[in-house]
C-alpha cells in the first residue's frame, strides 16, 4: 500500500497526544482523534494532527508546506459555529485536496429539517405505506 500524507483536521482543544500511554483513554474528550490519528499511524501513513478553530491560514500553510494527498476531517464546527463546518470542507475543495466525509451541499442539506422531510417522501419504499400491527 503506498504511504500517504494525511492531514487530520481537528478542533483545537482535541489535538490528541503523540502517544496515549498512562491515560485513561475512556474518558479523553479526544478519544476519537486520538484513535485515527494512532489508526492511520499503525497503517504506515504520515499523519499531521491539525488544530483548526478560526483561522483557515493555517490550514493553507500546512497545505502549501506539507502536501497532503487528503484531509481526514473531524472538524465539527469552525469558530464556534456548527454550520461553518460546509465552509471549510469548501476551502479544501477550493484547495485541491481530497478530504473524507460529506462534500459541502450535503452538510449543509443534513442540516435543514424541512428538505430532508420532503426528499423522504420522495423516496419510494416498498414499506411506506405499511402499518404495523399487533400480535
Amino acid at each position: 500500500m503506498k504511504t500517504l500524507r494525511v492531514l487530520v483536521l481537528v478542533h483545537e482543544d482535541l489535538v490528541p497526544p503523540d502517544k496515549a500511554e498512562g491515560i485513561d483513554l475512556a474518558a479523553a474528550e479526544w478519544k476519537t482523534e486520538y484513535d485515527v490519528v494512532s489508526t492511520l499511524r499503525g497503517l504506515g501513513h504520515e499523519v499531521y494532527p491539525l488544530g483548526v478553530q478560526n483561522d483557515l491560514g493555517i490550514v493553507r500553510k500546512v497545505v502549501d508546506e506539507w502536501k497532503p494527498h487528503l484531509a481526514f476531517n473531524l472538524l465539527e464546527e469552525f469558530s464556534g459555529v456548527a454550520v461553518y463546518d460546509q465552509n471549510v470542507v469548501s476551502y479544501l475543495e477550493l484547495l485541491k485536496v481530497p478530504y473524507t466525509g460529506c462534500n459541502p451541499r450535503g452538510l449543509m442539506l443534513a442540516r435543514d429539517k424541512g428538505v430532508a422531510k420532503k426528499s423522504s417522501t420522495i423516496i419510494v419504499s416498498p414499506f411506506q405505506n405499511s402499518s404495523p400491527f399487533p400480535h
